[in-house]
Formats: C-alpha cells, sequence, structure tokens
C-alpha cells in the first residue's frame, strides 16, 4: 500500500509515514486512547507512500489493556481508500462547477428579462410606428412575417424565462401543443432565411396532432434543424426542406429531410452531435447547434436518428415517446 517492504516498515513510525497535515489530528487521538478517555477510534487520514505521493486511508484503532488496566498494545486497521477519496473530490469539483453554472443560468435569465425583451418590445413599438406612418403597410407580405416573427420571439422568450426559473423537470412540465401549428410558426420565423436561399419549406404535419413538450426546447430542435438545411442547401437543384411525422403506437416520430450538401456518416457518424465540430467550410459555422439539439431531444425522453449521403441531402429522425 506505501510501497515499502516490511523491514523498512518495522523501522519507521507512524508518524514517519503520517501526512504532516493529519499528524497532529492522530497525535491526539492516540492520545485519548493512552489516557483512557477513548477504547478506539476511526477516521480518515492520508500517509506518504515511499514514493512521496499521498495515499488516503481508512485508519481504525483500538486499544488492548490487561487486568490492570494498563496499555499492552494496539490493534489498527487500515483501509486504502484513495479511490473513493477521488471520486468523492471529482464529484465536489463537479458540484461547485454545476453550482458556478447555475449561477450562470440565472444571470442569463436576468439578461433575457431585462436585455433581450427591452429590444423586442423596442421592435413591436418600431413596427406600429411604421403601420402608422406607412398607409396599407400591413398588406405587405414582408411586414406581416417581420410582426409575426417578433410575435414569435417574444414568446419564445417568455417560455425560455418559465424554463429556467421554474427549474425544470421535464416529466413534471409537458406542455400538449399543436405540432403542425409550431412548425408552420417556425416556418416563419425563419422564412426570411429561406427566401433570400431559395430553399422551399413544406409542412406535411396533420392538424390534429398534439405532442406533449417543452415549447422552448421544441421551437430550439425546430429551429436548429430547419436553419441547417438551409445554410447547407446545394447550388445545384431546387432546395427543400419538408418536415413530416410517423405517428406510432408509443412514440411520434418527426421527419425533417432535405436535398442540401448532406454529411459524411461514414467520417463524422460519432462527432455529429460532439460540441464545435463542423462538417462544411461555412464561416457561419460554430458547431453548436447540434450539440444543444440534441440535449433538448434526450432531455424530453427522446432519441435522435439520421441519414444522409454527402450531396444528396439528409434526414433526421427524433422521435418522441408518447407517455
Amino acid at each position: 500500500m506505501l510501497g515499502y517492504t516490511s523491514e523498512e516498515l518495522r523501522s519507521l513510525t507512524f508518524q514517519d509515514i503520517t501526512h504532516p497535515e493529519d499528524l497532529q489530528r492522530d497525535l491526539l487521538l492516540f492520545k485519548k486512547l493512552i489516557q483512557g478517555n477513548e477504547d478506539k477510534y476511526q477516521t480518515e487520514k492520508r500517509y506518504i507512500h515511499k514514493t512521496g505521493k499521498t495515499v488516503w486511508a481508512l485508519l481504525s484503532v483500538t486499544i488492548i489493556r490487561n487486568t490492570n488496566n494498563t496499555p499492552q498494545y494496539f490493534i489498527s486497521q487500515i483501509n486504502d481508500i484513495s479511490r473513493r477519496k477521488k471520486i468523492e473530490t471529482e464529484s465536489e469539483d463537479y458540484l461547485s462547477l454545476a453550482i458556478d453554472q447555475n449561477k450562470s443560468l440565472k444571470d442569463f435569465v436576468d439578461i433575457i428579462n431585462h436585455d433581450l425583451r427591452t429590444h423586442v418590445g423596442n421592435l413591436d413599438t418600431l413596427s406600429r410606428f411604421l403601420k402608422e406612418e406607412i398607409k396599407e403597410i400591413d398588406k405587405n407580405e414582408n411586414y406581416g412575417l417581420m410582426c409575426q416573427s417578433i410575435k414569435n420571439l417574444n414568446e419564445v422568450l417568455l417560455q425560455l424565462n418559465n424554463t429556467i426559473k421554474d427549474n425544470l423537470q421535464t416529466q413534471k412540465k409537458l406542455t400538449p401543443v399543436n405540432l403542425a401549428n409550431v412548425v408552420e410558426n417556425s416556418f416563419i420565423n425563419i422564412k426570411a432565411l429561406a427566401i433570400a436561399q431559395q430553399v422551399v419549406l413544406i409542412n406535411e404535419i396533420p392538424n390534429n396532432i398534439t405532442i406533449n413538450t417543452v415549447p422552448a426546447y421544441l421551437d430550439s430542435i425546430l429551429i436548429n434543424f430547419i436553419s441547417n438545411a438551409i445554410k447547407y442547401n446545394s447550388p445545384k437543384r431546387n432546395s427543400f426542406v419538408k418536415i413530416s411525422v410517423e405517428n406510432n403506437q408509443d412514440n411520434l416520430v418527426l421527419k425533417i429531410a432535405d436535398n442540401g450538401l448532406g454529411i459524411d456518416l461514414d467520417k463524422h457518424r460519432e462527432s455529429l452531435f460532439a460540441p464545435k465540430t463542423t462538417f462544411h467550410n461555412n464561416q457561419d459555422s460554430r458547431g453548436i447547434g447540434l450539440f444543444i439539439t440534441e440535449n433538448h431531444v434526450l432531455s424530453l425522453g427522446g432519441s435522435i436518428k439520421v441519414e444522409s449521403k454527402p450531396d444528396e441531402g439528409t434526414t433526421f429522425y427524433i422521435q418522441f415517446p408518447k407517455k
């Protein structure tokens, strides 16, 4: 355990092999046994290995006395608990990290509440000014899309705020939503980008499909997949993004298909959802979207499968449990 031979160990006292920071406490416990205040003690302490490294141990000591109550000898049992202490230390580090991240998350919520919603409110006010100043502007399709996007953005921010503030417990916080409407709103939010890239958006979701979900998560999932499909469209053909659904007995499978650049799964399958991973030379790519999306899907109890071929297109299958 400590790297010494039997002969070497017999030539040392326990003080010689005890970590200096633990020695004083160990001596106090030892003194209580000698004085008769205690018959035994147990403590966690650090020993020094022959190589100089630290070894954590659980030390149990019992004093043996004769009939006159005079100390005769000690029985000590030393168990190596280094692995357990390492796990405990790592757990404490993770807990500390989680606490720090939780604080950062709360700070982010405050930013959402104040800064972002202030900007959204400003955009809403400007849209009303435009309506007052420009006659019949509300008949302009782009103006209508802008107003709807502002409204949807405000709702998304509100959903995100409520989700984080409530310290979400997914199974208890699911909300039923009409899937066709959610997809249509996602299309509206990203329609300007689709028009600019000449990508057709196709919603094949029946109007009677309801899904129990966290609305903010589902919005994020759809926006990430749709925007990626638009961003990586192929200039060789008329591009589309088509969303459909398979309504099985136990699961609802959302299918998002495109005919864009595709992904080489032989090369990238294992790293598909890893953070900071990109698959095409696009200056706007940060490699975060799919990582966030997979985490949202997993937190909702779902899973993702993908089929893709380079220069043919990609289809994502997002499976959500009905229960």
